[in-house]
């Protein structure tokens, strides 16, 4: 079973339905459900997730879906340790310093992100979005009921 982290641009796809990249977003987030992936996200992304749901449909439905992840995704905690290896990795992005920092904890075999500017610090961990994600998955995809 493939270990992945998740960006928070990949979980706000799935539950504001942006189009075209919520498909793709929605169907890593069943197979998340399903627990045919072990599917992660890190800390911060819940507030991100939280604050801008909450704009861009309701302050219920941002609850709602802080809940449906809660119950889905295992959540990465972010420590002060983090933070520093984050900001010393080299990666100018410090969001993405700190996603690749908790991937490392975590031992992810993929961040799925859509930012194309993702930087890796590792070559153990790919970064792919998540239409790469599911065609690298795709036997799973062809047999979905």
């Amino acid at each position: 079973m493939s270990i992945v982290l998740l960006d928070t641009n990949i979980l706000l796809d799935a539950i504001a339905n942006r189009p075209p990249f919520c498909v793709s977003a929605q169907k890593i987030f069943i197979q998340a459900a399903q627990e045919t992936i072990d599917a992660h996200i890190t800390a911060n992304s819940l507030t991100d997730i939280y604050y801008i749901a909450r704009k861009v449909l309701s302050s219920a439905a941002a609850h709602s879906a802080i809940e449906d992840i809660l119950n889905v995704f295992s959540i990465v905690s972010i420590d002060e340790d983090d933070c520093k290896e984050a900001i010393d990795s080299g990666i100018d992005d410090f969001e993405d310093a700190l996603i690749m920092v908790c991937a490392e904890k975590i031992k992810a075999d993929y961040i799925i992100s859509r930012d194309k500017s993702f930087q890796s610090s590792t070559n153990t961990i790919k970064i792919l979005s998540a239409d790469d994600f599911i065609a690298q998955n795709i036997s799973y995809f062809l047999n979905e009921k």
